[in-house]
């Protein structure tokens, strides 16, 4: 564990205070890296995940989850769910969390993609290797935004590696 501690401290160490004080846990409840908890929220991590992730795939892996930190993602995400909580029975809601969801993940894809030296080839493999280990786990356990198997891929995850594989530094619009 602590070379997952000494990695995560890599990863945030040029982020803000607030970002800094966020612990990275192991536990056997998680198929793969998420951020868990609103008041002081953590990083969890499943215990064989430097079994699974070379250092550097850890590394990216980190700095994704570090971009739902930065957009405060954890608030939001909770703030959406209270409204599908309410509104369960509106079927736009659902279309729009699902949305919301899919732009999540892009945005923090590229957060991590525009750290340096981040190859998006290799990005990309980490997130199909994510998908790949994810497979056959609760829906709530995968980490990539899409809940289903690997074979049926949606078009929001084709859609997802496609900006990876077209992503290029400095080449953003105002949205």
């Amino acid at each position: 564990p602590s070379g997952l501690v000494d990695l995560w401290n890599e990863a945030i160490r040029e982020e803000p205070i607030f970002l800094r004080r966020v612990p990275i846990r192991q536990s056997q409840e998680v198929g793969g890296p998420c951020l868990a908890g609103l008041i002081q929220p953590c990083l969890l991590v499943p215990p064989n995940l430097s079994e699974q992730f070379s250092q550097k795939e850890i590394h990216l892996i980190f700095l994704h989850e570090i971009a739902h930190l930065r957009r405060h993602d954890l608030w939001l995400n909770g703030l959406l769910e209270t409204v599908r909580t309410v509104h369960w029975f509106n079927p736009v809601v659902g279309w729009v969390l699902r949305r919301w969801r899919e732009d999540r993940e892009e945005a923090c894809d590229v957060h991590a993609l525009s750290a340096d030296r981040v190859s998006n080839v290799l990005y990309g493999q980490v997130l199909l290797k994510c998908l790949e280990r994810a497979s056959g786990l609760e829906a709530d356990r995968v980490a990539v935004a899409w809940q289903g198997p690997s074979s049926a891929a949606p078009r929001s995850l084709v859609h997802r590696i496609q900006a990876i594989a077209r992503f290029r530094t400095g080449r953003r619009t105002w949205i």
